[in-house]
C-alpha cells in the first residue's frame, strides 16, 4: 500500500487525493513526521479539505505538539462540523485540562451523533471531575447502554457507586467477564470492575481473585516479565563497587540545586516523609521520578563505561531536569485516614498539567501558591503569596480558613483572615497583640478553604509556616 500511494503521488505530484492518501499509509506505520508533510501538501494544494486537517490534527496530537493539533481540528470544524472532528477536538482539550471547552465539545458531538458512545464516556470523565456526580454516572450510564461491552465505562461506573446483588451492572459485567471472545485489556478493565463490585457486597475473597487477575493481565498487557528485574538488579549489585570507586567529590558540583534521595521499599512511609520534608518553604517535593533510570542505567548496568566523565555527565543531566520538576498540592482530595487519595484522576491531572507548562510550554494554571514573605502591623500580620494566577480564592465561604498565629510563648491558636487584593492575607487572632509566626493548613487532615482561580481552574495553596521552630522529630 505505501509503495502504490508513493507511485501515486509521483505520477501526479499535484493530485490532493494521492498526497492525502500517501499521508494515511504513513500515519498507519507511525511514520508520524512524514504523514505530517503529506497532510500539510494535500491542504496546501486543496485548502478547504476538511479531512486531511482533521487529520492532520490526529497526527500532531500523536507527536505531543497539542496546541498545533487543536488549531487543526477547528479548522476541520469551520470546513465540516461533524461528529468527529469535535470529539477529537474534545480529546485534545481534555489532556488540556479545558474541561469547560472540552465539555462543550462533547456535548457537540452527542447532537450531532446521539449514538456516539465514547462522547458520553468522557463526557462522564469531565463530570466527574467537576464533582457533578449524578450527571457523570448518568453519562456512564448512557454509554453502557450504547454500548454494553464498553469496560471503561464499566469500571470507571463501579467508582461511583455501591452495588448490591440484584444490581444489573454486575451481571453485565460477570456475562463479560465470561465471553471468551473480549481482549486480554478489556477481561483486565472488567476485573478490576467486579472487584470494586465485590468488595461492596463483601466477598473479599472473590474481590481479592479478581485484583489478582487484573494485575497480571495488566502485567501481560504491559509484557511485563519479572526475571528483566532480577536480572538488572544482578548488573546493579555487580557493577556498584566500581561506581563508588570513582564517584565525585561535592567541589564538581556546578548546580545550586540539592536533590534529597528518600529511599525505602513500597508501603514503608516514604510518602510520608517527603510530605513532611517538602513542607519547609524552600523544598519541592517531586514524587518518584525517573531521571536517574534515564540517565544513569547504562553506568549502573555495565552498558557505559564508569569513569569520572560519565558520572558527571549523569549528574549535570540529572540536575539540568530538576530544574522542570512541579508538584502537585492534593490537600484537598486525601482521605483522613489515608494518605493515598482514592481519587487519582484530580492528582493526575494537576501533575499532567506541571507536564504540560514545563515540558511542553503551554501557558497553563499548574503551580499552586506558595508562602512567599510576611509583614506584621501592629496585632496583624499581612501574609504574602507567590503563583496566585489570577488572584485567591475561598471556597465554600467568604472568608479563608485554616490560619493559626501566635506570639512570644509560641502557642498556636486558630485566627480569622481575609484577602487583601490579589495576593495577600491579613491575619489576626484575639488575645495575640504581638504575633510572630503564622502557619496555614498545618495539620495531617487540616481543614482549609485558600485556592488560586484561574478560569474554572483552582488550585489549592501550599500548606506553610513563617517559623523555624524545632519540631517534635528534631533530634530524632
Amino acid at each position: 500500500s505505501l509503495i502504490a500511494s508513493q507511485k501515486s503521488v509521483q505520477l501526479g505530484p499535484l493530485d490532493t487525493e494521492a498526497h492525502y492518501n500517501l499521508a494515511n499509509t504513513l500515519k498507519e506505520l507511525g511514520r508520524l513526521d512524514e504523514a505530517e508533510v503529506s497532510y500539510k501538501k494535500a491542504i496546501e494544494l486543496k485548502p478547504d479539505y476538511a479531512e486531511a486537517h482533521n487529520n492532520l490534527g490526529m497526527t500532531l496530537k500523536e507527536l505531543g505538539r497539542l496546541d498545533e493539533a487543536e488549531v487543526s481540528y477547528k479548522q476541520a470544524i469551520i470546513l465540516k462540523p461533524d461528529f468527529e472532528a469535535y470529539y477529537n477536538l474534545g480529546n485534545v482539550l481534555l489532556i488540556l485540562r479545558r474541561l469547560n471547552e472540552a465539555e462543550t465539545s462533547y456535548r457537540k458531538v452527542i447532537i450531532l451523533k446521539p449514538d456516539y458512545s465514547e462522547a458520553y464516556y468522557y463526557l462522564g470523565i469531565i463530570l466527574q471531575d467537576f464533582g457533578r456526580l449524578e450527571e457523570a454516572e448518568a453519562s456512564y450510564r448512557k454509554a453502557i447502554k450504547l454500548k454494553p461491552n464498553y469496560v471503561e465505562a464499566h469500571r470507571d461506573l463501579t467508582l461511583m457507586k455501591k452495588f448490591d446483588a440484584q444490581d444489573e451492572q454486575y451481571s453485565k459485567m460477570k456475562e463479560l467477564y465470561l465471553d471468551k471472545n473480549i481482549s486480554e485489556e478489556q477481561r483486565c478493565h472488567i476485573n478490576f470492575g467486579l472487584a470494586k463490585a465485590c468488595e461492596d457486597l463483601g466477598d473479599f475473597k472473590q474481590a481479592f481473585a479478581h485484583y489478582c487477575e487484573g494485575n497480571e493481565l495488566r502485567k501481560k498487557v504491559l509484557n511485563y516479565n519479572i526475571n528483566q528485574d532480577v536480572e538488572m538488579f544482578r548488573k546493579i549489585k555487580s557493577n556498584y563497587p566500581q561506581i563508588v570507586q570513582k564517584s565525585l567529590k561535592p567541589d564538581k558540583l556546578t548546580n545550586n540545586t540539592m536533590p534529597i534521595f528518600i529511599v525505602g521499599m513500597p508501603r514503608s512511609g516514604t510518602t510520608l516523609v517527603e510530605q513532611i520534608i517538602s513542607s519547609h518553604s524552600q523544598v519541592t517535593g517531586a514524587g518518584e521520578l525517573n531521571f536517574a533510570s534515564q540517565f544513569g542505567k547504562a553506568i549502573s548496568t555495565g552498558i557505559t563505561e564508569k569513569n569520572n566523565e560519565s558520572l558527571l555527565d549523569f549528574r549535570s543531566k540529572y540536575l539540568d531536569k530538576l530544574k522542570n520538576v512541579g508538584e502537585a498540592v492534593i490537600i484537598d482530595v486525601g482521605e483522613g485516614r489515608d494518605i493515598h487519595p482514592r481519587n487519582k484522576q484530580i492528582v493526575a491531572n494537576r501533575l499532567v498539567r506541571n507536564a504540560l507548562h514545563k515540558d511542553y510550554g503551554i501557558e497553563i494554571a499548574c503551580q499552586s501558591p506558595r508562602y512567599q514573605s510576611m509583614e506584621i502591623k501592629g496585632n496583624k500580620m499581612i501574609i504574602t503569596l507567590g503563583d496566585v494566577g489570577q488572584g485567591l480564592y475561598c471556597f465554600d465561604v467568604r472568608e479563608p480558613v485554616g490560619f493559626a498565629i501566635c506570639g512570644k510563648d509560641k502557642k498556636f491558636v486558630w485566627a480569622q483572615a481575609k484577602l487583601l487584593g490579589k495576593n495577600q492575607v491579613e491575619v489576626w487572632a484575639e488575645g495575640i497583640e504581638n504575633p510572630i509566626a503564622a502557619r496555614y493548613a498545618w495539620a495531617d487532615n487540616p481543614v482549609c478553604n485558600l485556592y488560586r482561580k484561574d478560569g474554572s481552574v483552582t488550585l489549592p495553596v501550599t500548606p506553610f509556616r513563617t517559623d523555624d521552630f524545632p519540631m517534635i522529630t528534631k533530634g530524632q
